[in-house]
């Protein structure tokens, strides 16, 4: 499952070149693109024309539901993973209701992603790269060959998901002690390039 409408400063044609290359080379996969109509429509992007089947048999399937995904975690409670690839993100939802279902996530390497996630444990960290937008925010820049590489990693070796799944609860119970920390870390990475100024 990949929640588009949480999906923030999104480059959308190089996130989907990516997911288009690592589809075709990944025949067992099969990716649900989650997203509000009302979210698309803001951010002008026609997500439908992404949609598409591929030569080994696999679907990109874009799933639109007017309310914003308030029942997100069911739907991701019946996928194998959740692919996060927000370039900004500001609390994280997404990781923590797929965490609650046990479903492992598959996300950039950048707080608060990084915070919640502890690579091949609960999910996978993708290296990347940090840009800055105009206010000095520092967002992530997407790394076309690491997304391809790691769609790769889970098709090779289906294990990895299913050992990540085993330990997504446990994780759950970890992270509500550690919230206060991990909110303190958001913030801190929100506001830290303002401190100069």
């Amino acid at each position: 499952a990949c929640p588009g409408y949480q999906i923030k400063r999104v480059d959308y044609n190089k996130l989907f070149d990516a997911l288009n290359e690592a589809m075709e080379a990944c025949p067992s996969i099969d990716l649900d693109f989650l997203y509000s109509s009302k979210v698309a429509s803001q951010v002008k992007v026609n997500l439908k024309k992404h949609e598409k089947t591929f030569s080994g048999g696999n679907t990109l399937s874009l799933i639109d539901d007017t309310t914003g995904w308030s029942e997100g975690p069911l739907a991701y409670s019946l996928c194998d993973a959740v692919f996060w690839p927000a370039q900004l993100e500001s609390f994280g939802y997404v990781g923590l209701e797929a965490m609650t279902v046990g479903t492992p996530v598959i996300t950039y390497n950048h707080c608060p992603m990084s915070e919640l996630i502890s690579d091949r444990v609960n999910g996978i960290l993708i290296p990347c790269d940090n840009k800055q937008t105009e206010l000095g925010v520092t967002y992530v820049e997407h790394n076309h060959r690491k997304i391809v590489e790691t769609f790769k990693l889970i098709n090779n070796d289906p294990g990895i998901i299913n050992s990540m799944k085993n330990t997504s609860h446990k994780i759950v119970a970890k992270h509500k002690e550690d919230f206060p920390k991990f909110w303190e870390n958001a913030v801190e990475q929100l506001i830290a390039p303002r401190k100069d100024k």
